[in-house]
């Protein structure tokens, strides 16, 4: 009896081995998932963004390149999706390459369907949280349009922890002014409180997301 996952996806398997891919779809596609399968990676490459969470299940032997050649492929065209390897016969230098350019997994053919399920089901999680934050992000990113340029200019100094008489006088302006700027940062950036705000730039290069920072008067 197949035991089914706790977390299905979508499963893209390339191996030029159709006895292989078979058996792989079915394993597969009894314990849940959706599986597509391919022959030869120009399918999959030809994919846009793939629906998640998701893996790719990649031979490192195919006929005409390797593995990591297909893998570094996948990530210039921006294919983020996690991907396992599976080989019979692999160089050291091509798993070191693998692991290097971003897999999660290499299985060693033959592998059990325990294995198999248990590697994937660690990758569909990777990919659901990769997916989630790539939302947040997006999220976040909408946001920030929504600020005028003096309002980015506020928020850099709100982030910096200068009250508003401070960011005033950065401004040539008056403290009441500030605080209606500050004001609108909050609220079109949808947060409550200033931990709220410093938790949106946590870690964040505020040059690249705020811009450059315009010359003013410094604040005393």
């Amino acid at each position: 009896m197949t035991e089914s996952v706790s977390l299905p996806g979508h499963i893209y398997i390339v191996d030029d081995d159709a006895a292989m891919c078979q058996a792989l779809s079915f394993a597969l596609t009894s314990a849940g998932h959706s599986v597509h399968a391919f022959r030869s990676p120009e399918p999959l490459l030809s994919l846009g963004p793939l629906p998640g969470p998701a893996v790719i299940l990649l031979d490192m032997r195919l006929h005409e390149q390797s593995g990591v050649q297909v893998q570094a492929q996948l990530q210039a065209r921006g294919q983020h999706t996690p991907v396992v390897f599976m080989s019979g016969q692999s160089q050291p230098h091509e798993i070191v390459q693998s692991f290097r350019q971003g897999a999660l997994h290499f299985l060693l053919k033959p592998f059990s369907t325990a294995d198999l399920l248990a590697v994937l089901q660690e990758a569909l999680q990777h990919d659901q949280v990769r997916q989630a934050r790539e939302v947040q992000t997006q999220r976040f990113m909408t946001l920030l349009q929504r600020l005028t340029p003096r309002e980015r200019e506020v928020c850099r100094l709100m982030l910096k922890g200068y009250p508003n008489r401070d960011i005033a006088a950065a401004h040539g302006t008056v403290a009441g002014t500030v605080k209606l700027q500050r004001a609108s940062v909050m609220e079109k950036l949808q947060v409550g409180t200033m931990a709220g705000l410093a938790a949106l730039f946590e870690g964040e290069d505020l040059d690249r997301l705020l811009g450059p920072q315009v010359a003013r008067r410094k604040p005393v």
